[in-house]
């Protein structure tokens, strides 16, 4: 993947047939990342210092049913 101007992000490749997770923030953003896997991205951002933060949590669970519970 070309890498764009201004601009961070992180992937989580795919595994076997999954799609994989991605999250792109621009550069003058605060970006923390307590935690990722194959299965998830949990991150907090701030806008240049203000206190207007929030909180994004993306999850890709299971495809097939009798491992729903995995997520």
């Amino acid at each position: 993947m070309k890498p764009i101007r201004g601009y961070h992000g992180v992937f989580v490749d795919a595994a076997g047939r999954a799609e994989g997770l991605g999250l792109l923030w621009e550069a003058k953003a605060e970006v923390n990342l307590p935690s990722y896997s194959l299965h998830h991205i949990d991150a907090t951002a701030e806008l240049n210092g203000e206190n207007l933060g929030w909180r994004f949590m993306g999850i890709y669970g299971w495809a097939k049913s009798h491992n729903k519970w995995r997520t």
